[in-house]
């Protein structure tokens, strides 16, 4: 026999369950001492947090972006391509140079808002989607019953029939089937005496 009675399987002492991030021996340091508590975090799941930095953040996107100015940046820009003809028309270099500059500003910043623009959309996609799955989360925790208060249920459910069927034969069949669905070690209810 190859191991006989050796314990098999998740009995083994060599067992690798596989559940161990694959990424767990890379982190080192602060990342991996910040691993360990997140995968310790009973709240793991919850969102709340995620959604809050997420609304802050559209905050901040939204203080820096000034969609009024959009225009005003075309006028600008319409100005400075205007003396840039002018100084051409006139050979002037230095109000060429200085046009070149003004155009390049006002354009960096016309796509600065462009940018902000494109964050804040995904800012808000992104918290539309973490409000979704947070939904989720709070919808499929409250359709979860704590095992503590289903063996509680049991152990009325058992109460109940041991109080209302007088045939102690059918009581006791009741009683331990339904300790035999809570697992063993669990009792729903005292044996009918």
């Amino acid at each position: 026999m190859h191991g006989g009675k050796a314990p098999a399987g998740v009995a083994a002492p060599r067992y690798v369950h596989g559940r161990r991030s694959k990424y767990q021996q890379l982190l080192t340091g602060r990342l991996a001492e910040l691993y360990d508590q997140s995968v310790g975090d009973p709240d793991l799941v919850n969102l709340t947090h995620e959604l809050a930095l997420t609304e802050a953040r559209i905050g901040v996107v939204l203080s820096r972006l000034d969609v009024s100015l959009s225009a005003g940046r075309f006028r600008a820009l319409a100005t400075a391509v205007a003396e840039f003809k002018t100084n051409v028309r006139r050979m002037n270099v230095a109000g060429i140079n200085a046009s070149l500059v003004e155009i390049d500003r006002v354009i960096a910043a016309g796509l600065e808002d462009s940018g902000l623009q494109q964050e804040l959309s995904d800012l808000i996609d992104l918290k539309r989607r973490l409000a979704e799955a947070q939904a989720r989360i709070l919808r499929d925790t409250h359709r979860m019953i704590p095992i503590d208060r289903m063996v509680e249920l049991v152990a009325q459910v058992a109460d109940i029939v041991q109080r209302n069927v007088a045939d102690k034969h059918a009581v006791g069949a009741v009683v331990t089937d339904l300790a035999r669905l809570l697992g063993p070690g669990a009792h729903p209810a005292p044996d009918p005496a």
